[in-house]
C-alpha cells in the first residue's frame, strides 16, 4: 500500500488520500476497505512518529463539472 499524499511538520501530520469517483451521496461514498487503509496508514505513522501530536485524515474527491465554451 502506498499512499497518496504526507504532509509532515515537527508536530502534525497530514494523510490525504486522493479518490478519483464521483461521489453523489452515501452509495458511493468511499468503501469499507478505504477506510480501513486510512486507519492502518495512521497506526503506521504514530510507530514511526510517537513524537506527533496530531495526525488528521482527509479524502480528497475530484468534482466533475461542465464547462460551456462560446
Amino acid at each position: 500500500m502506498r499512499l497518496d499524499i504526507l504532509i509532515k511538520d515537527e508536530n502534525r501530520c497530514w494523510v490525504i488520500d486522493s479518490k478519483y469517483y464521483t461521489t453523489t451521496g452515501a452509495t458511493d461514498a468511499p468503501g469499507w476497505s478505504d477506510l480501513v487503509k486510512q486507519f492502518f496508514y495512521i497506526k503506521s505513522i504514530k510507530l514511526i512518529y510517537p513524537e506527533l501530536k496530531e495526525i488528521k485524515n482527509i479524502f480528497i474527491f475530484e468534482r466533475l463539472c461542465c464547462i460551456n465554451l462560446v
